[in-house]
């Protein structure tokens, strides 16, 4: 799959306004295996299937692939790190002396050396044309590199090789596959290796290049997204500075905050939008004067997002922590949730209509997953905006929203729901969600509650 994607992205990336306008195929195809692990570099080698021992030979070959499933030759002409016969065998030559290097963990008057074969041998393979399909991989030779040292002096200059090998790339005229594996590896790179039973902390100097690379709109969407991938995997992890924290909390708000994207690359720059939402539900913060809050529930109450930013914005709702949160009405934040869930609702019958479908009782569930979650919390972090009003009224109405929602979520849950027909319960949801809506504005219901 991945070997699959990065053709098809270097087929796209020789025309970069086109590789901007299917960001959003290719990236979350391409990015899946980054999101699926981050490779925990604690974890077996055997789990992934290498790499081979240092001292064996490297596949520093293309794979194998049948010539006509291969894209074309580019239509530009790209930059690229090539040796020559003889510099190749001899950085050949001298891999059981940078194995060395690795396993002492210091450079010791070796560095020289050891930059150049890193630089030029192992990662100057990246960028050669004919290898473009074996990037995923080299991701994870080097990841077995970071396993020999464990730690150190070695350890942390292989880290900063790469951030330099990954910035060198995004700003010069490389071929964007290699950009976007290079932006992956740096979304990859910890502090040290982590022992049994720890989580890898990433390296907290990588999280600057990254937002550099997000904050960037000169550059592809693509190259942007890929960025995103690693910030999300900081910001996971904690990011306990309060300068960095707040560089990326006002990065992300940026984003979360930009008018609803239009256009060819429409697609791209909302999945990037999501991404900034669901990185500033990880940090947890509502923001000074409230502003990440603000921006969540705006993108919710917005139609110009998708429903999946939408739904993106309502889950982050719910993992903010509230305690001290002045100046809200929950019930008229609630009241915005509810017409999101009813616009999404709609849309999704419609679309059965059209189609000929059935309504999606998974897309359903997702939907009132996240409605739910803004209200009600996530359970270990956020309260949700349930947790905003000590008032019994108030708090009665907000719970009689959740138990409406959460009604039909239940019979999601059910066994075999994914094969009924929904149409009935989602007539229900729309009655309740109106008859709700009516309740809280002050008006009359309508005549048969609808």
């Amino acid at each position: 799959m991945n070997c699959l994607m990065v053709r098809f992205f270097a087929r796209a990336g020789c025309g970069l306004p086109f590789l901007a306008a299917v960001v959003f195929v290719l990236v979350v195809g391409q990015l899946a295996e980054a999101q699926r692990v981050p490779p925990n570099r604690g974890m077996p080698d055997e789990m992934f299937g290498g790499p081979p021992p240092f001292g064996a030979p490297q596949n520093l070959e293309p794979e194998k692939a049948d010539p006509d499933e291969l894209p074309p030759k580019p239509s530009r002409e790209y930059k690229e790190i090539r040796l020559s016969k003889a510099d190749e065998n001899g950085f050949m030559r001298q891999r059981s002396e940078i194995r060395r290097v690795l396993m002492a963990g210091n450079l010791g008057g070796n560095q020289r050396v050891f930059d150049d074969f890193i630089n030029k041998y192992f990662l100057g393979h990246w960028t050669l044309w004919e290898n473009r399909t074996s990037l995923p991989s080299y991701r994870k030779e080097l990841r077995g590199y970071f396993q020999q040292t464990k730690g150190g002096e070695v350890y942390d200059h292989l880290n900063t090789l790469v951030m330099e090998f990954a910035n060198t790339v995004v700003r010069d005229n490389y071929n964007p596959a290699v950009q976007i594996n290079a932006l992956l590896a740096v979304g990859e790179l910890n502090r040290a290796e982590p022992g049994s039973g720890e989580t890898a902390a990433p390296v907290p100097q990588a999280l600057a290049m990254l937002l550099e690379v997000v904050n960037d709109q000169q550059l592809p969407d693509a190259l942007r997204a890929a960025a995103m991938v690693g910030v999300q995997r900081h910001a996971a992890s904690g990011v306990g500075d309060a300068n960095a924290r707040r560089t990326l909390t006002n990065a992300m708000l940026k984003l979360a905050t930009a008018e609803p994207p239009t256009g060819p690359t429409a697609m791209g720059r909302q999945w990037i939008v999501g991404q900034a939402l669901d990185t500033l539900g990880l940090l947890g913060s509502p923001g000074e004067e409230n502003a990440v809050f603000k921006a969540m529930i705006d993108v919710v109450a917005d139609s110009g997002f998708t429903d999946r930013t939408r739904t993106i914005a309502a889950d982050a709702l719910g993992r903010l922590n509230y305690a001290g949160v002045a100046g809200v009405d929950p019930a008229v934040e609630a009241a915005k949730i509810t017409r999101f869930l009813l616009d999404a609702v709609a849309r999704q019958t419609r679309i059965s209509t059209e189609t000929t479908q059935p309504v999606s009782p998974r897309r359903i569930k997702q939907l009132i997953n996240a409605c739910l979650t803004a209200l009600s919390g996530s359970g270990s972090a956020g309260q949700g905006i349930i947790s905003l009003t000590n008032q019994a009224e108030k708090k009665a109405l907000l719970d009689e929203l959740h138990k409406t929602i959460k009604t039909l979520g239940d019979q999601l849950d059910k066994r075999g729901s994914q094969d009924m027909d929904i149409a009935s319960h989602l007539e229900e949801l729309r009655k309740g969600l109106e008859a709700w809506l009516q309740k809280q504005s002050g008006e009359a219901p309508k005549e048969g509650g609808a």
